[in-house]
């Protein structure tokens, strides 16, 4: 057996849930932006990114949950892939969000600053969750 068959199959979006983590983002970005009574310059630019880290962290764990499949020796790997998805959908997403409401700061200062802050810290939680998933997977398939 191939120590690595779950990371040779091609990254699987289709395990991300794409509308429930889109409806959980709006709800948050929508929000925050009704509370503050602005969504322009900065305050669009940082209550869209809550909306951001919301459809990441909701979609990161689904994604590492879904793709859990109970092999423990190359499942220790996969939730590092489940962080990383995470972690490139939102660092992209903040740079677009910085463009949109920020266009006079550099996309270069938006993806060293504030993309790869948030996406850090959203890539966390999604791997920290899809760990005992992975082991929980990994028990219940050898009992």
């Amino acid at each position: 057996m191939n120590v690595f068959h779950s990371l040779n199959r091609p990254l699987r979006l289709d395990l991300w849930p794409w509308l429930w983590a889109s409806a959980a983002g709006l709800a948050v970005a929508a929000a925050l932006g009704l509370t503050r009574g602005e969504y322009h310059g900065i305050s669009g630019f940082s209550s869209t990114n809550f909306g951001w880290l919301v459809f990441t962290l909701v979609g990161g764990i689904v994604y590492g949950v879904r793709q859990a499949d109970g092999r423990l020796l190359p499942g220790l790997l996969r939730p590092i892939r489940a962080g990383a998805l995470a972690f490139a959908l939102c660092t992209a997403a903040v740079c677009v969000t910085g463009l949109v409401f920020l266009p006079e700061q550099s996309l270069w200062t938006t993806l060293t600053t504030d993309a790869v802050g948030r996406a850090w810290v959203m890539a966390v939680p999604v791997a920290a969750v899809a760990y005992p998933v992975e082991i929980v997977k990994a028990i219940v398939r050898r009992s």
